[in-house]
This record gives C-alpha cells, sequence and structure tokens, in this order.
C-alpha cells in the first residue's frame, strides 16, 4: 500500500523559537509600516493617474466621414444585402488613438445612467427579429433612441405609426443591427452630443453609432427641445457629429419634416358653445400651472412683476398642490379667465404643448414666446401676446379691462367653435414616408456649421436661445 511522504521536522530548540518570534515582529512591522505609506502613495500617485486617464481620452477617435468611391463590402456586414440597400456609402468613425471596444456604461457615467442607457444601451432588446421582408421596395425607418420613447412623444406602438398614411409602404423598427439596411436613421441627436462633450462619456457614444451610413440613406437629426434645453457642441468630435447629418426633424417650421406641438384644425362640424354664459360664472383671474420655477426665459421674473397688479394664481411645484393634471386644470377650467402659457425658451418657431393643450379649456390663452404665431398658424385674435405690452403692469390694465366687457373678453374664445388644435401623431410619419418615396427628392448634404448655425443660431454659441427684453421694469 502506497503512502504518500510526508517531510517531518525535529523539535525546535530554545534559540530557533526565539529566532522565529522576532521573525514574525519584524514582518509585522513592515507589514504596519506600508499600511501607512500606502495614502501617501495614493496622495502623489492618485493625480498622476487621473492626469493619464484624461490624457488618454482626450485622444479619441474623431468621427469621420469618408465618401467611399467603391460598393460597400456587405460580405462584411453580419446579413446578406437586399436590393434596395444604396451601392456608395459613407463610412463613420474608423481613425482611433486608443483602444476603446465595447466600453462598459458604468465605467464611464454611473451617475447619468438613466440618459445613456435611454440613449445607447440595447441589452435587454429580444434577440434579432428576421429582416423585415420587403418585397415591395418598403422603407425601413430606425428608430435609433429606443428607449427615449417619451423624446418622441409617442404613447403607441412604433408597428403603428404609419397606419393611416397616404402611402403605405414604410416600416418603423428599434432594432440597432438593421440600421445598415434602413432607409432612414432617426438619432435624438442632442443626446448624442452631450456625451460627445465630454471625453470620458464620448467613447460610449462612439461605439453605440452605427459604423457605416450608406450614401442614400438618411441620417435625420431629431429633438423636440429647443436649443436652451440642448446640449452645445463644444469639441471637435461633438461638431463631426452634427456633420453626418442630412435631414431634420423638429419642432421648427423650416425642418425637412417638420413636427410642430400641434397644428391648427377646422372642425367638420362647428359646435355651438356659449363661452359669454361661462364667462359670467367665472370668479378668479389668472391662473398658471407650472413645473419648472426657474426657466432661461425668466418667466417667473415676469409673472412676479404681473401679480403687483392683478391677481395670479400659481399652481404646481413653483405654486399652490392642485392634484393630477384632470383635477388641476379641471379648477383652471372652471374658475379662471385667464391662463398663462408662457415658454420656458425664447427660440425659433417653439411653442410647446402646454399652448395647444390649452385650447381644451374655456380660458382665454396669454402667450409669452419667442416663435412667431402667426407663422404657426395661431392668428393674433385667437390669444394675447405680451409682446404686444410694453409691461407686465400694461398687460393687467387690458385684462382688467377685458374682465369687464364680457362681450370683448369672449372674442378671444368664440373661434373655437369652429378651429381646434390637435397634436400630431401620424402627420410627420406620413410626411416622412412620403419624402423617403419622391424620387424627386432633392439630396442633401449638411455641414456641421450648417447645422450650428441653424438649429444653435451660431458656430459659436447658442444665440437663438434668445434672453427676454421685456423685464425692463
Amino acid at each position: 500500500m502506497y503512502y504518500p511522504q510526508v517531510n517531518r521536522r525535529a523539535p525546535r530548540t530554545g534559540h530557533e523559537f526565539l529566532t522565529g518570534q522576532m521573525n514574525i515582529r519584524i514582518r509585522m512591522m513592515q507589514l504596519w509600516r506600508r499600511q501607512r505609506a500606502l495614502p501617501r502613495l495614493f496622495a502623489i500617485l492618485g493625480p498622476c493617474f487621473i492626469l493619464f486617464l484624461l490624457t488618454k481620452h482626450f485622444n479619441h477617435t474623431v468621427i469621420q466621414t469618408q465618401l467611399m468611391d467603391t460598393d460597400v463590402d456587405m460580405d462584411q456586414m453580419p446579413f446578406p444585402p437586399t436590393a434596395s440597400l444604396p451601392a456608395a456609402a459613407s463610412q463613420v468613425g474608423t481613425v482611433k488613438k486608443n483602444n476603446v471596444s465595447r466600453p462598459k456604461l458604468q465605467k464611464y457615467a454611473p451617475q447619468s445612467r438613466g440618459w445613456l442607457k435611454c440613449t445607447f444601451e440595447d441589452e435587454d432588446l429580444p434577440q434579432p427579429v428576421p429582416i423585415p421582408e420587403r418585397p415591395n421596395g418598403e422603407k425601413l425607418i430606425l428608430l435609433f433612441n429606443h428607449k427615449c420613447r417619451h423624446y418622441y412623444s409617442e404613447e403607441h406602438d412604433i408597428k403603428t405609426v404609419f397606419q393611416g398614411c397616404p402611402v403605405k409602404n414604410c416600416i418603423a423598427t428599434e432594432e440597432k443591427w438593421l440600421a445598415p439596411k434602413s432607409d432612414a436613421v432617426i438619432l435624438l441627436a442632442p443626446a448624442f452630443v452631450r456625451y460627445f462633450n465630454f471625453p470620458l462619456h464620448a467613447p460610449v457614444a462612439r461605439d453605440r453609432l452605427p459604423k457605416v451610413r450608406p450614401a442614400e440613406q438618411r441620417w435625420i437629426f431629431y429633438t423636440r427641445e429647443s436649443p436652451c434645453q440642448s446640449h452645445f457642441p463644444k469639441t471637435k468630435e461633438a461638431r463631426d457629429f452634427l456633420g453626418l447629418f442630412n435631414w431634420t426633424m423638429t419642432f421648427r417650421t423650416d425642418s425637412d419634416i417638420p413636427r410642430p406641438f400641434g397644428v391648427p384644425v377646422k372642425r367638420t362640424v362647428p359646435q355651438n358653445k356659449d363661452y359669454l354664459s361661462k364667462a359670467k360664472s367665472k370668479q378668479k383671474m389668472v391662473a398658471w400651472a407650472v413645473s419648472h420655477c426657474e426657466t432661461w426665459s425668466r418667466r417667473e421674473d415676469y409673472v412676479k412683476e404681473l401679480q403687483k397688479y392683478i391677481p395670479v394664481d400659481i399652481f404646481g411645484q413653483c405654486g399652490e398642490e392642485c392634484g393630477n393634471n384632470d383635477k388641476c386644470f379641471g379648477n383652471i377650467d372652471a374658475n379662471y379667465k385667464f391662463y398663462l402659457a408662457f415658454e420656458n425658451s425664447f427660440s425659433t418657431d417653439y411653442v410647446t404643448e402646454k399652448w395647444y393643450r390649452s385650447v381644451l379649456y374655456d380660458t382665454v390663452i396669454i402667450s409669452r414666446g419667442g416663435a412667431d404665431y402667426s407663422r404657426l398658424g395661431i392668428k393674433p385674435e385667437w390669444h394675447i401676446n405680451t409682446a404686444d405690452f410694453k409691461s407686465p403692469k400694461e398687460l393687467a390694465e387690458y385684462l382688467l379691462m377685458l374682465d369687464k366687457d364680457p362681450e370683448k373678453y369672449v372674442s378671444y374664445l368664440n373661434w373655437r367653435n369652429e378651429y381646434t388644435f390637435e397634436e400630431p401623431t401620424g402627420i410627420d410619419w406620413c410626411e416622412l414616408c412620403r419624402k423617403l418615396n419622391d424620387p424627386n427628392e432633392p439630396p442633401k448634404i449638411y455641414s456641421s456649421d450648417d447645422m450650428l448655425n441653424w438649429f444653435y443660431g451660431s458656430t459659436t454659441d447658442k444665440t437663438d436661445c434668445r434672453l427676454p427684453t421685456d423685464l425692463n421694469f
């Protein structure tokens, strides 16, 4: 029978025992000294390490758009080509000075993971679905920021956005891997600009963008926020990113696909509401429901001055709690004669849902914003514009006059018997589908300077985020 060999040692003498104890104490002292030295070491090396990281990430990838003279090698793609894919292409981003590949979200921006997840992350999507069959040349549109649905204001299924359109051959998808196969890619652009502005975050944004943009594919700059709420490109990579777009889809009327917050609609059957009797039943003057208390337009300062001359009741996070939206606006509709629809920014064509939803209630709208309201189909006799008054005091005097003249007051309401406003749902999607199928639609190329001048107002600053000029009181 085999027994493993065991090395046995004779019992130690007293001298050996004392020597061993001394060695243990010396070892413990050495460890203690090392522990005391660690904080000093970190204090010295920490800043050096941080500086190294910043230097490393500042040498990040610069997005470049390179026109390719040859056809796209679709054999390099993880799926076969289709007849609808254009031959010539633009390639996005291949010049790298670092070695970043598929970075972890937590590593770069744990403090803003919600935005990152909304904009870039796609791990929880189901397994890739089969490539949509397009036997009749259907157009495929990729909604790239699939988790930012609330920024697109789409509460319905993305598969139904083109239902009811005159042109019937468009398909919407949220599968990022279909980007090279798509005829159009809609990107929530300011979200990417935000991360390209920060060297530590830029690799995440860069890694998530499609690597190839076919020449005939439309990249659509999408946003519903004004320049005031949108990050201005501060780095070369952020600016180069804006130069990748060839269509725009925003609230502005001069967008390639305009997407306003509301559109005027003539009623097919006029209503016959008695606004005069409703006006006589109301006892309170001005109401304002608001959630953001400090804004670019400084509307809060205007209201504070207005309150010196006329009662203004404020509801919401900046005033009195009034319950949910239905309860709050039900109270306003029943008791108040005027409602403040004040925008948080002064920018071109920027009139938000707060104005259009006010049309649903029997209160006269008081507008304050940077848009040309008539250009948006809002007639002067449909609302009271603060721009028509020299000061809040003058506005208050006019409102008090209307309160004493019911006939004049209801002239701002009677038009609603024939017209209303609707929030667009399928309108802009239908326009997108129509343009994609129009063979006469001219190709467009926007440089980064084009986009900066158009959306932000200049190449150096957000000049279309205008400062108010009515606060000189």
